[in-house]
């Protein structure tokens, strides 16, 4: 996970994905810069750095992922182990809009002295990937288990085992100090992939040789480098794989959104079991917090009385 930045430049925000596309072997992939989004969400909760750095990563990694897909819905990044940090929760929706959060073991955190690495941190689980196309479609699901080093290292053994698909991955997240105390939570990535381009250019036989060299020239983007919004994508890309030839195509916006309402709100105590219900009756309101965006609901008892208010967002 990346150190802390320290920038006093003013930057460009940098919330996109751009696909990107190896001429010469026909391979594709994405490059992801996130500011705003990573910033908001990490912003309403009181993560610890390390927490906050691996959340980062991981939405950084749903937006490639969850951008390779054509659907509409929701691509979902999950993980529950044992560890201190019990879930990890990222999603993205096919129109570009991004959520995330954590769940965590405070008590547990703060007994381990010094830096945690990524196995301590989620100890023994599982991560799944899941497409959620509504109600009415089947729901596709891959899961494998949390082996590796760091996020990225889960990712792609998802994709050897589950997909079959050759791919180098780096990630990176970090917070920026900027002039007034301000402190930006910055993500980015970037990912190639053995499968058609996004014009539906059919891959390449890549040598094992070139697959390899090609993930050597990925893995010496730096932290920096992929953090940086004043760097364009297109600079990145060409200091990477200019040997081969790169295209860029048109980047994707991507922004924060929650899907919580009130009304989604009451819709989930309905759907609890009738003594769980008649038990919350016995007070006058009751209060629901979003996991996602930190929104607080109170909802009036018994259900279906008018005075429930959203506190705040």
């Amino acid at each position: 996970m990346a150190r802390e930045l320290h920038m006093t430049a003013d930057a460009v925000c940098a919330d996109r994905i751009v696909p990107i596309f190896i001429e010469k072997q026909k391979i594709g992939g994405r490059i992801v810069r996130l500011e705003n989004v990573t910033t908001d969400i990490l912003g309403r909760h009181d993560y610890p750095v390390t927490i906050a750095n691996l959340l980062g990563e991981t939405l950084a990694l749903v937006a490639m992922m969850g951008s390779m897909l054509k659907f509409d819905g929701r691509f979902v990044i999950q993980t529950k182990g044992d560890g201190p940090v019990s879930m990890l929760v990222a999603d993205y929706t096919g129109d570009g809009v991004m959520r995330a959060y954590a769940q965590f073991d405070d008590e547990r955190l703060k007994s381990m002295d010094g830096m945690i690495d990524f196995e301590t941190l989620v100890g023994k689980g599982y991560i799944a990937f899941s497409v959620d196309q509504g109600p009415d479609m089947e729901r596709y699901q891959g899961i494998v288990p949390l082996e590796g080093q760091s996020i990225r290292d889960v990712a792609l053994g998802y994709f050897d085992r589950s997909e079959q698909i050759p791919t180098h991955i780096k990630l990176a997240a970090g917070s920026v100090h900027k002039p007034g105390g301000v402190t930006q939570w910055r993500a980015g990535g970037i990912m190639i992939q053995q499968t058609a381009s996004e014009g539906g250019v059919d891959a390449a036989d890549v040598s094992e040789d070139d697959w390899t060299r090609l993930g050597l020239l990925l893995s010496t983007a730096s932290d920096e480098e992929l953090l940086d919004t004043e760097l364009d994508e297109g600079i990145l890309a060409y200091r990477l794989f200019n040997e081969d030839g790169v295209r860029m195509m048109d980047a994707r916006p991507v922004v924060f959104g929650c899907s919580c309402s009130l009304k989604r709100v009451k819709d989930m105590l309905r759907s609890l079991p009738q003594s769980d219900q008649d038990e919350m009756a016995e007070d006058d309101e009751t209060e629901i917090k979003c996991e996602f965006c930190s929104s607080v609901y109170r909802v009036s008892l018994p259900l279906g009385l008018d005075e429930d208010i959203e506190l705040n967002s």
